[in-house]
């Protein structure tokens, strides 16, 4: 039996938040409601574990069980429903521990990685930002290969489970690690493996709008995400492959509005994009993950919408007003929408 092609790596994904209760655990099944929110509000696919998902506090079992629930949630949904892109970060400045998140979340069942470079060393050279990534892909790829997940023989004869295919984007966010990742790096490493190799695209948190530009026409095999909204209609006219924001989370409606618009006139994709762009503001206005939490937990209810230490979690009184901003730029969107 021919393996189930992998899902083209474009369009609008949501960076998501982790669903933690009072105590600081995971909370398992907020994951599939929130799932059920960004799917329904026209997100192509989600992140698991990066940024906005707290993914430095989490463990590697916990990435793995993230995974784990949202690929139930997709086996369950309608025959019908649309493609849904899973992503799961897999950093971590330790290469053998990156490695093995990579092929954990991989074998779990994420249709890619997304790796931000060893962060803590700063002023690294290219030649050691080459080698480290390279030990990542390699030892990724040799679990997946040989480990517990993917034997090499079926038993009594039978044919062994094909490994899964190990895709990886680069995570390119410099204010966070203090490592950015230059494009001598990635052509290098596409070089290396080949245009089939795992080296797939590229998640660019920069906020260097034309540098972002710059590196999607210098490399046109990589599917290059923006990280950055405010970006994303410069992005699509280079031909990026969409965007990964954590504003997504909550307001998948208006980067869809904008993805959507991308090749209609262009005043319609400027009337979407300065929606988002002033839905960005306001969440730019306030901790980030912590707002956004707030946001969901009104929307979904439940205790189970914390955050981790060091990270607090947002005044109610804020929540209420950071949410009550988003309704009304929706309902702006909602009537721009209807005109169109």
């Amino acid at each position: 039996m021919n393996p189930t092609p992998p899902l083209p790596l474009r369009g609008v994904l949501a960076a998501l938040p982790t669903p933690f209760d009072a105590a600081g655990s995971l909370a398992h099944a907020a994951v599939t409601p929130l799932l059920d929110l960004v799917a329904g509000s026209g997100c192509h696919g989600a992140l698991l574990a990066g940024s906005t998902g707290e993914g430095p506090s989490l463990t590697l079992d916990e990435r793995t069980a993230l995974v784990a629930a949202a690929g139930a949630w997709r086996a369950a949904r309608p025959i019908d429903a649309p493609p849904f892109l899973i992503l799961c970060g897999t950093g971590h400045p330790a290469w053998p521990d990156a490695a093995h998140a990579t092929a954990a979340a991989v074998a779990a069942g994420a249709d890619a990685a997304v790796v931000v470079p060893p962060y803590y060393f700063k002023g690294v050279s290219d030649g050691g930002l080459i080698d480290w990534y390279r030990r990542v892909i390699d030892g990724a790829g040799d679990r997946l290969a040989h480990g517990p997940a993917s034997p090499r023989s079926g038993g009594n004869g039978a044919e062994a489970p094909r490994a899964p295919t190990l895709r990886i984007l680069l995570y390119d966010i410099p204010r966070h690690t203090g490592v950015p990742i230059p494009n001598a790096v990635l052509a290098a490493l596409v070089d290396d493996y080949g245009p089939h190799g795992p080296i797939v695209g590229l998640k660019d948190s920069t906020a260097d709008r034309t540098a972002t530009v710059d590196r999607i026409r210098a490399l046109p095999e990589l599917a290059i995400f923006s990280g950055t909204d405010t970006d994303l209609s410069a992005v699509l006219a280079a031909g990026g492959a969409g965007a990964i924001t954590a504003l997504a989370s909550v307001r998948g409606d208006l980067l869809r509005h904008v993805w959507d618009r991308a090749a209609t006139t262009a005043d319609d994709a400027r009337t979407a994009q300065a929606a988002l762009d002033t839905a960005r503001a306001v969440l730019d206005a306030r901790p980030a993950v912590a707002a956004l939490k707030a946001d969901i937990a009104q929307r979904l209810g439940g205790d189970t919408w914390h955050v981790r230490p060091p990270l607090v979690d947002l005044p109610a009184a804020d929540g209420r007003a950071f949410s009550q901003a988003l309704a009304r730029i929706g309902a702006a969107a909602g009537r721009n929408a209807r005109r169109g």
